[in-house]
Order: C-alpha cells, then structure tokens, then sequence
C-alpha cells in the first residue's frame, strides 16, 4: 500500500484525493496526523500517478474546492489570489526602499549641514569688521610686534600667517595671509594698534 500525503509547497490532500479517487480499489482517506492522507495500492502505474499529481493540481487548484458533506465542485468563478502570501514580501521591500530613502536625504541634509557651517565659520567669509574683529583677537597675545617679526596663529576659524614689515610702539604694519581649513585664502595687509586702544586699518594693495 501507498500512503500519499500533502508537503507544504505541494498540492492539499485534497487535491491528491481528487487526482486519485478513480483508482480501483477506491482510495481511502485517513487522518494519521494533523492533516488527511490517501492510503492506495501500490503498483507501477500508481507510483507514476502520484508523480504527476503535483503538475496536474496547479491546473485544478483554481477550478474545484472541496466541501464538507458535498465533496468536490466546480467553481463558477476562477479562484481569486490569495493576497496574503505577497504582503509580507511587499512589506519588506517598501520598508527597505522607504529606509534607503531616508537615509539618502539624512546624509545629503548632513553634507549641506556641514559646508554651511563650515563656509560661515571661516575667516574668509567674514565682513571686514568681523574679520578685523578676528585679527585683533588673534594677535592678542602678542607683546610686542617688532621688526620682521613671524607670527603664525591657528584658531577655530583659521590659520593666520603674516610677517611684521614695520612698527612704531604699539602700531605695527603686517601683511601675509588667512588661510581656512579647506584651503582658502584671505591676504592681510593691515595697520595694527595691540595696545588696547588702537584700531585695524586695512591699507590699499
């Protein structure tokens, strides 16, 4: 005896039992499990039978039903698609495509965020009282600025590099340049008073 019972991507049991109910002897259903199988005799014909169940049930999958009390009928209508297998690839895929999304525009939000700070922090976007501002402070450190003085000063907003080309007390001329972090440059060449009291005067090239 044959004992044929449904796998999960299979057909149901219902369908081999519709595949095989013409045998003779007729096949018997029993429950040796959770789900019904179809106990039949085994022969040649029988075994290659029930290899081709499974092509044959796709095809009548979506044309029978089985009833209980009634058995097997026909449906009017072509069996509609059973929508719950599909939602939860579908879901998975919307959820990957919407969170690749966001974190696309997260990063390009961090970039803009990014160059604009650092555009507005640097010394070569300062208005010119900012950045007389900036060289001031810079030098405040400085007691003196003598003659052919080097002064080299790294702030948050950039690097300052000049050289002092003449001096008179506190008042002192210095040239050279302000450089940012991305390389951009602003060229000095200013009338310098560090005494506290003194302004910056920027002079003509």
């Amino acid at each position: 005896m044959l004992l044929v019972s449904n796998v999960f991507y299979g057909p149901s049991w219902a369908q081999i039992y519709k595949s095989l109910e013409h045998l003779i002897p007729t096949p018997s259903l029993i429950t040796p499990g959770n789900t019904p199988a179809v106990l039949i005799a085994d022969s040649a014909s029988n075994r290659e039978l029930v290899a081709s169940i499974f092509e044959r049930a796709n095809a009548s999958r979506s044309k029978q039903v089985h009833l209980d009390g009634i058995g097997f009928v026909e449906l009017e209508n072509k069996a509609k698609p059973e929508l719950k297998f599909l939602a939860l690839p579908l879901i998975s895929i919307i959820f990957v495509v919407g969170i690749g999304i966001f974190w696309s525009n997260n990063q390009q939000q961090k970039v803009g965020v990014e160059v604009l700070t650092a555009s507005e922090s640097c010394i070569v976007d300062l208005n010119t009282a900012e950045f007389e501002s900036w060289l001031i402070d810079s030098l405040s450190t400085q007691t003196e600025l003598g003659l052919g003085k080097v002064i080299q000063t790294i702030t948050p907003k950039g690097e300052l590099n000049i050289v002092v080309e003449s001096s008179i007390g506190s008042a002192a001329k210095v040239s050279g340049v302000a450089v940012c972090t991305d390389g951009r440059e602003r060229v000095v060449n200013h009338r310098i008073d560090i005494s506290g009291f003194g302004s910056v005067l920027e002079l003509g090239q």
